[in-house]
């Protein structure tokens, strides 16, 4: 039976050296990602969720092969990335894309939009005659609700929402599996960012695609992905299925990012506060400085990622009921807090 897991990343951890002295000697090492496990099924949407400098993008690297981990795997497909150089990895490659927080950014400014577009064909040797290319510049372009006239304009003769378009046409241009898509519409206005949206849903279930969607974004995420990975520091506190979470947060970072994005700041009932220092990480967990749940137990043991079974009380229900929640299949809750049964 083939596994139905497209990513899987096996207790990932990435550390960069800190530096420091007039001769810039290694003074520490900051762990951007701790030992994280995380999958995407085939024709899943996995949104990942937590606040700026916990490890996002970092592990959104690591899962494109962009950044090969200090310790741990990366599977795609059945196949170790993380043991891939050269023209095997290159192919793997076309099984994955990036989409950007900023379009202007990641396009290249000199490039027309059909220059930009041809540029992953030619790469990976998939461009064929000029007719060809023209072709499927012109296919790919209508995937993306754009007309083939955009085709020989340039970045700057675009709005940022056909911009963010022509990135995705791009990224399609390859036949990824995978979109990883990190803050995609960020820079968007909130109406193109809706429309963008709603392109991104009507392609995963036309070409069967699968998303890492990372986004600060909360209500984003409750209508894009199937299931919400939650990131602290480096480390995944909380995995469910999407409605799982936005109805009832088990950990109580989970109910804070929640509480903040929707409730009013005098109903927030979970303390707040700066998060710590990466480089000088507390013993036991890494949220306990901001818990208001707290214990000894917290202070001497790290708690693990196990799965629990909360109940669902109608008192813990956060997202309100005008905000849309992506049904996806029944998973179970994955949670790494002592006190929560």
């Amino acid at each position: 039976m083939a596994d139905p897991r497209l990513l899987e990343l096996r207790d990932v951890t990435v550390t960069f050296p800190v530096r420091a002295g007039p001769w810039r000697r290694v003074a520490g090492q900051v762990r951007a990602v701790d030992r994280v496990n995380l999958s995407v099924a085939s024709g899943e949407s996995l949104g990942l969720v937590g606040e700026s400098g916990c490890g996002k993008t970092t592990l959104a690297k690591v899962a494109a092969a962009l950044l090969k981990p200090s310790s741990g795997e990366v599977w795609f497909e059945g196949e170790r990335l993380s043991a891939m150089t050269g023209s095997r990895l290159r192919q793997m490659r076309r099984r994955w894309q990036l989409i950007f927080q900023d379009p202007a950014n990641a396009l290249n400014p000199r490039f027309t939009v059909r220059q930009a577009i041809e540029e992953p064909l030619i790469i990976h040797r998939l461009d064929g005659t000029v007719a060809d290319r023209r072709n499927t510049v012109a296919a790919l372009l209508d995937k993306v609700g754009l007309a083939e006239t955009f085709a020989d304009r340039l970045p700057s003769e675009l709005s940022g929402g056909e911009r963010q378009r022509v990135v995705i046409a791009r990224a399609l241009a390859v036949q990824p599996r995978l979109l990883i898509c990190d803050e995609p519409i960020a820079s968007l206005d909130v109406s193109i960012g809706a429309q963008m949206l709603e392109l991104l849903r009507d392609l995963q279930r036309r070409e069967h695609l699968s998303y890492l969607f990372i986004s600060h974004d909360l209500r984003s995420v409750a209508s894009m992905a199937h299931r919400v990975a939650v990131m602290y520091l480096g480390a995944v506190v909380e995995v469910a299925s999407t409605e799982a979470l936005f109805r009832v947060p088990w950990h109580p970072y989970t109910e804070l990012l929640l509480r903040s994005a929707f409730q009013p700041l005098s109903a927030q009932g979970v303390a707040g506060g700066e998060a710590p220092s990466a480089l000088h990480l507390s013993s036991g967990c890494r949220f306990r400085a901001r818990c208001p749940l707290a214990e000894q137990i917290c202070v001497d043991q790290e708690p693990a990622l196990i799965p629990k079974n909360p109940p669902y009380e109608p008192a813990l229900r956060l997202a309100p009921p005008s905000v849309g929640l992506a049904q996806g299949s029944a998973s179970p809750r994955l949670v790494a807090c002592h006190k929560r049964p």
